[in-house]
């Protein structure tokens, strides 16, 4: 889903046209969002603006919390990546 939303490519759709002998139908598409960043956390930022993804990436960084036992937040903020 990822490739598709970045490039407007499906690649999917392309695999199971090969499979099957076709030739995947490819043309130049406009992507679903400008910036999309994958955390390694398996979180997901789209965004139209690199300002934009900046300021949603701090926001969902700021409110997720890693719980142990007793509910203290364990979160590693100090090692996500800055975009």
């Amino acid at each position: 889903m990822l490739i598709k939303k970045a490039s407007g490519f499906d690649v999917i759709s392309a695999v199971v046209d090969l499979t099957i002998g076709k030739l995947p139908h490819i043309e130049r598409v406009k992507p679903e969002n400008k910036y999309i960043f994958n955390e390694f956390i398996y979180f997901t930022i789209q965004a139209d603006s690199y300002d934009d993804l900046k300021v949603k990436h701090i926001k969902a960084v700021n409110s997720m919390k890693v719980l142990d036992i007793k509910g203290n937040d364990i979160m590693r903020r100090d090692l996500l990546t800055d975009i």
